[in-house]
């Protein structure tokens, strides 16, 4: 099944992320982390690390200069 796409849709330019992707996608030494979900489970420290952030009220963006 074919999926119509406007005219105007069409005219959106690439992102920038998106460019970048496709040109690393090209290249053979280059490794993927951008699509897909992880096949491991999480460790439960790491598990028991996230409850204990939420409880301790780290909900939010860090600082743009990092922490």
């Amino acid at each position: 099944m074919t999926v119509p796409i406007s005219l105007r849709a069409l005219g959106i330019p690439e992102s920038g992320i998106r460019r970048i992707y496709n040109r690393a996608a090209g290249l053979s030494d280059v490794i993927s982390f951008t699509l897909g979900a992880p096949d491991a489970e999480t460790p439960a420290h790491v598990c028991e690390a996230a409850v204990q952030a939420i409880r301790d009220g780290f909900t939010h963006y860090t600082p743009n200069a990092g922490l």
